[in-house]
């Protein structure tokens, strides 16, 4: 089961106050169904759960609706844990000398001697996990139940990450590094030395930050560079629980007494979320999900969620339709389309029928918008022109003159072409004391036909269709021998076609003599390639088969940022039954 929440563009940015920026929270404990308001750890699962340790309360899991709390030590083995980590498949958590697997709806126990309560598990291999206890460390195999303790005369470990095919761990004597099962102290090029490193996490350009008791916040660098970005005067060094960085840059740090302290490293400048945003100063982890959304846990004041915006769920039982297939948005009208082809209108909060009476069994299959008050949309059978008072039909189809229509865009007001077959028409609708309705104008013809019609912001009609895309009565681009399935203008110079076989090419300056595409990505990286659009952002979202990428372009290179699919959740939209949300 997945959770239903909405993914933010980015979390937030710290530009003043941090307090201006961070609107919006959600506060959870016991009268929510917590099992306890005092909250040792949180993750997030690979199915989207959010998972949640208590000190003596057991475990919780939280479906984006409801807590399910499992309190049966029978079944757990017990109530006390203190630490998660999610893999794609399996969630471990960490309680005294013992760990525990949750995989596949059932609980696995594995005994872990000497090593105290386990408060950091982190992953060295996909079958290896490093333990750090209160008591001392060790490796477990995953696969083969075997432990190898680590210790060191006069060193305990702190914490610990992996990156960049080392396991990093903070430790009483600095920041060490585990290669050829040998532990070694990092050699950093500054002129400081580490003392008692409590805490470790990378940040989102590859290098290790660090909250070091002598030295305070550092950053440690790939080339061994190592530069104190705060002070420790600057912030309660001993009292640091978690040390994260954020969407943006901005480096969190939880404390045991005043709440979330967040540094912004460009200006040196310190914000503080404390009791009156969190309601709670003592602070044991967050994180942040795949939507971006900040997860805080206490030690006394439940669960905290909180983001830079405000989506509000709600449900229209009134929905004639089953599963939802399909939504456009024209203007201030949403038109529904369902999975059995049938169709509807929200306005101004209210579900209305979109076709007229008499034609609400067929299925709706092209439709546009030409302005406020006139539409034209078609079925099987007909062609409609509707406006406030005018209601028109033109018959398609069958032995009509017309074919199916498969797309109507809009040109001005009264102007549309259709598609039909293989078919392209423009017709206008006249309304004189003479002529009144749609009149056909002229057919645009197309060797081999056109799939899609689609209008750039230049205002030029781009087409595409099996092994062929351009614009409509200029430039034919050279696609090569694949099916066009998606195109794409990016600006008025570039153009993305996306193909069944042959990957995701990239034209430039169409305007001058076609020289034929650059191939950005060939059709074994990216297969059968669906669908295209662009964010504001200037991301590229690209429809696979089975995935949603969100993508950059960046000269001719196409670099994969995120992939969506059914295993890890889907971007910002969810469907439900007889529910739009």
């Amino acid at each position: 089961m997945k959770i239903y929440l909405v993914a933010l563009l980015s979390l937030f940015s710290i530009i003043e106050d941090a307090r201006a920026q961070i609107k919006h929270y959600n506060y959870f404990d016991v009268s929510n169904g917590l099992s306890s308001n005092h909250l040792t750890d949180l993750a997030e699962a690979g199915d989207g759960y959010i998972w949640i340790t208590t000190n003596g309360a057991g475990l919780t899991r939280y479906d984006g609706i409801s807590f399910e709390n499992f309190l049966d030590e029978k079944e757990t083995g017990g109530l006390f844990y203190y630490s998660i980590y999610a893999s794609a498949n399996d969630v471990w958590f960490g309680t005294e000398n013992r760990l525990l697997k949750y995989s596949s709806g059932n609980f696995t126990s594995y005994r872990i001697p000497a090593v105290g309560l386990i408060k950091k598990i982190v992953p060295f291999t996909p079958e290896i996990l490093f333990c750090i206890g209160n008591q001392g460390s060790a490796f477990f195999s995953t696969t083969q139940g075997t432990i190898k303790h680590q210790s060191i005369s006069g060193l305990k470990f702190n914490d610990a990450i992996y990156q960049d095919h080392i396991l990093y761990a903070g430790t009483t004597q600095g920041l060490l590094s585990f290669k050829n099962d040998t532990w070694e102290k990092v050699a950093l090029v500054t002129d400081f030395q580490l003392g008692n490193c409590s805490l470790v996490t990378p940040d989102m350009q590859g290098n290790i930050l660090m909250v070091d008791a002598e030295n305070g916040l550092v950053k440690y660098s790939r080339d061994g560079m190592a530069d104190i970005l705060a002070d420790p005067a600057d912030f309660p060094v001993d009292k640091i629980s978690f040390l994260k960085e954020g969407a943006l840059g901005d480096i969190f740090l939880g404390t045991t007494d005043q709440g979330i302290l967040i540094f912004q490293p460009y200006d040196s400048l310190w914000q503080n979320l404390d009791n009156r945003q969190l309601n709670y100063d003592d602070i044991s982890n967050m994180i942040f999900d795949r939507w971006e959304n900040a997860w805080i846990a206490t030690r006394g004041g439940g669960l905290i969620r909180f983001s830079s915006q405000n989506f509000t769920l709600r449900k229209w039982p009134e929905l004639s339709g089953k599963y939802i297939d399909r939504l456009n948005m024209w203007n201030d009208t949403l038109h529904i389309t369902y999975r059995d082809a049938q169709s509807e209108i929200l306005v101004h909060d209210k579900i209305r029928p979109f076709l007229r009476s008499g034609d609400e069994g067929e299925a709706l299959l092209a439709a546009t918008r030409m302005s406020p008050v006139r539409k034209w949309y078609s079925t099987e059978t007909a062609l409609y022109y509707v406006s406030d008072s005018l209601h028109y039909k033109v018959p398609v189809g069958g032995s009509a003159a017309y074919g199916t229509v498969s797309q109507i865009l809009g040109l001005d007001s009264q102007e549309v072409l259709i598609l039909s077959g293989d078919q392209l028409y423009r017709m206008k609708v006249i309304d004189t004391g003479a002529i009144s309705g749609p009149v056909f104008l002229d057919t645009l013809l197309i060797n081999g036909g056109v799939d899609a019609l689609l209008r750039d912001q230049a205002e030029r009609i781009w087409y595409y269709g099996p092994r062929k895309a351009g614009i409509l009565g200029a430039t034919s681009l050279d696609v090569g021998s694949s099916r066009v399935t998606a195109l794409l203008p990016i600006d008025q110079k570039r153009i993305l076609i996306g193909t069944q076989n042959n990957g995701l090419r990239l034209f430039r300056d169409f305007n001058q003599a076609n020289t034929g595409a650059e191939i950005l990505v060939d059709g074994n990286s990216f297969p059968e390639i669906r669908a295209l659009a662009l964010d504001e952002s200037g991301k590229i979202w690209i429809s696979l088969r089975n995935e949603v990428w969100e993508t950059e372009i960046s000269g001719t290179d196409a670099m994969v940022i995120r992939r969506y699919n059914e295993k890890v959740g889907w971007p910002r939209l969810e469907t439900r039954q007889n529910a739009l949300e």
